[in-house]
């Protein structure tokens, strides 16, 4: 059996501080399911997590908030958390991103909406691939272009 997100583009949204576990649960269960992830913020290098774990990690930031273009993605999601969530809805560039995706009818998740991770995941995988299996013709990876591909 394929794996459910088999050759979709995926931009994952954080800025410093975003709750590290959920984004990196969130980031290998997207990946696990055939997903090709992307890690978007507001500055180029590295962008911080945090977490009630000694200490936070840091992790490289694929493209900026206004280098990303919608149509290069399958869907968006925020896994980071509601203060993570909240800081996101104050960057003009990433509410550009988020409402250009919801525009064109691709999913866009948030994880502000549920505490419960493994809840948040399933729920995740099964929008963006119910979405995907709904609204596309062709081979998931026909789909995106750009700068996400490569």
């Amino acid at each position: 059996m394929d794996p459910l997100l088999n050759g979709l583009h995926i931009a994952i949204l954080v800025v410093d501080g975003f709750d590290q576990a959920r984004f990196v649960e969130s980031k290998q269960a997207l990946e696990r399911e055939g997903a090709i992830t992307k890690i978007v913020s507001e500055k180029r290098g590295n962008v911080d997590g945090a977490g009630e774990a000694a200490g936070a990690d840091r992790f490289e930031v694929d493209l900026t908030f206004d280098e990303a273009d919608p149509k290069d993605f399958d869907a968006i999601v925020l896994p980071g958390g509601a203060a993570d969530a909240e800081r996101i809805r104050n960057v003009a560039e990433a509410q550009r991103l988020i409402l250009g995706a919801d525009d064109e009818g691709k999913p866009v998740i948030r994880s502000d909406t549920s505490r419960d991770t493994p809840a948040f995941i399933q729920h995740m995988v099964d929008a963006i691939a119910g979405k995907m299996r709904a609204g596309l013709r062709g081979t998931p990876d026909e789909h995106a272009t750009g700068i996400a591909s490569s």
